[in-house]
């Protein structure tokens, strides 16, 4: 196999790498959105996935902040979360 040979199947195997990521990544801002619909915050989100990291992960950059998932999941279509504070539960009884 010579040079050439060699950079055409490394470059066949970066796309196919790429390919996946992105597959993986789209993935995973859906289950982001679900997440959210659901009435998860984005930042609690953020901070639970990134609680999972090693420090070399984070690092490495392989977290989202809150505001990044924010604005991918408007995207995707979830609605964002009404604002102000949270309604109160009602103790049992009342």
């Amino acid at each position: 196999m010579d040079a050439l040979d060699r950079l055409e199947l490394a470059d066949d195997q970066w796309t196919a790498a790429e390919e996946a990521a992105a597959t993986l990544k789209a993935n995973l801002f859906q289950a982001f959105a679900d997440a959210v619909r659901e009435g998860h915050t984005p930042d609690d989100l953020a901070a639970r996935l990134k609680a999972r990291k090693t420090a070399e992960q984070i690092d490495a950059g392989l977290t989202f902040s809150g505001a990044y998932i924010r604005r991918k999941v408007r995207e995707i279509g979830a609605p964002a979360l009404p604002t102000g504070p949270k309604p109160r539960k009602q103790p049992a009884g009342e």
